[in-house]
């Protein structure tokens, strides 16, 4: 009995080896067959990449309604907000950039205009440029997507006319 169990033990060695081999093979071919994340679909940019600059149409209608309820204004200067979504945009170095815009998930940048309440405010009202940053559509070998900064205009303000101080 004990020269069976010798002259099976070399077998049993080599079939732990062969399963292990065998359990390690099967593992790395499903790692090398399972699809790959597309690094350049809607999907991946909007969800994985960068979620917090993109939002749906209704994502969209919320979030503004709760950011004009924020609304500042002055005593002389009306502000008027829109939300554009821009196919092309000037960064701060003086490109024009391609931004990444897609059909379900876009990005949505604040625009204010100005208006005087009445000809008796004693002030010019302005708008005020401000730096806000956006996902454009680089062109490479291959296409990919950046953060780039951009300016916007935001921030109604009234300007003594006199004064160069800012209220």
């Amino acid at each position: 009995m004990g020269d069976g169990i010798k002259k099976c033990f070399p077998v049993l060695k080599y079939g732990i080896f062969f399963a292990a081999f065998a359990a390690i093979f099967i593992t790395e071919l499903i790692i090398l067959l399972r699809p790959e994340p597309k690094l350049n679909t809607q999907q991946y940019i909007t969800e994985v990449a960068f979620p917090e600059y993109f939002r749906t149409l209704d994502e969209q209608k919320a979030y503004a309604n709760a950011m004009s309820t924020m609304k500042l204004s002055s005593a002389c200067c009306i502000t008027n907000t829109t939300w554009l979504t821009p196919i092309t945009m000037t960064d701060v170095t003086g490109v024009v950039r391609n931004m990444a815009q897609f059909r379900k998930k876009k990005q949505f940048f604040k625009s204010d205009t100005c208006t005087k309440k009445n000809a008796y405010c004693p002030c010019a009202c302005d708008v005020k440029r401000v730096l806000v940053s956006g996902i454009y559509v680089h062109q490479n070998i291959r296409k990919t997507h950046h953060v780039g900064i951009f300016t916007s205009d935001a921030c109604c303000k009234c300007t003594n006319v006199g004064n160069p101080n800012n209220h």
